[in-house]
């Protein structure tokens, strides 16, 4: 796993000088546990470069792992996105390995869950 990835997308969201970037996954090959730490990465890389630049994730089903949209969400992206890429009837032929049902489930968790805070040490 190529972990300079994040700095790099931050480095190239810095010199164009953007005040929204889409950050996706162009390699389903990779391990679902990369791709996750890769975005969550990616998101805090250039929420640390470029303070104020809004991220949208357009992520992977991540296999319906939930764990997996949590470990994204907690980076806490602007915008979390799944595209689901046709009806239902067609979504096995269009996307093979992929379930509508699924997806769905992953929008829906994604937006219900909300990070754990972390404790005032008192």
């Amino acid at each position: 796993m190529d972990y300079d990835e994040p700095q790099r997308v931050a480095a190239a969201v810095g010199a164009m000088g953007l005040k929204f970037a889409v950050v996706t996954s162009v390699n389903p090959r990779r391990p679902l546990r990369r791709r996750r730490e890769l975005f969550a990465l990616t998101i805090r890389a250039i929420r640390q470069r470029v303070p104020g630049c809004g991220i949208e994730v357009l992520t992977p089903d991540f296999q319906g792992k939930r764990a997996a949209v949590e470990i994204v969400m907690e980076a806490a992206p602007d915008v979390f996105d799944h595209n689901t890429e046709t009806v239902p009837r067609l979504y096995r032929q269009v996307r093979l390995g992929a379930r509508y049902e699924r997806s769905l489930d992953v929008l829906a968790h994604a937006s219900t869950y909300r990070p754990p805070r972390p404790r005032n040490p008192a």
